[in-house]
């Protein structure tokens, strides 16, 4: 596993190579930050990365909004 228990942040994981993305992310040992726009698909990404053995979390994230990619890396460093 070549990322046991690194955090990463994948934008745009509610679907496409988003998703598929977070979900190898996970499958290699990481805690996936799953980010989208859309809240919803992003939560249903970070449920199927629980439901497969994987640790993630989902977050609503517009990367353009000032302040939330700053509150998200310290979520993951706190998480890391």
């Amino acid at each position: 596993m070549r990322f046991q228990d690194k955090g990463v942040i994948i934008t745009g994981a509610g679907s496409g190579i988003g998703r598929e993305s977070a979900l190898e992310f996970a499958a290699e040992g990481a805690i996936v930050a799953c980010t989208d726009i859309d809240a919803d698909t992003a939560q249903r990404t970070a449920e199927e990365v629980v439901k497969r053995g994987g640790r993630g979390h989902a977050f609503a994230l517009e990367v353009f909004w000032t302040f939330s990619p700053l509150i998200l890396l310290a979520y993951m460093f706190h998480q890391g």
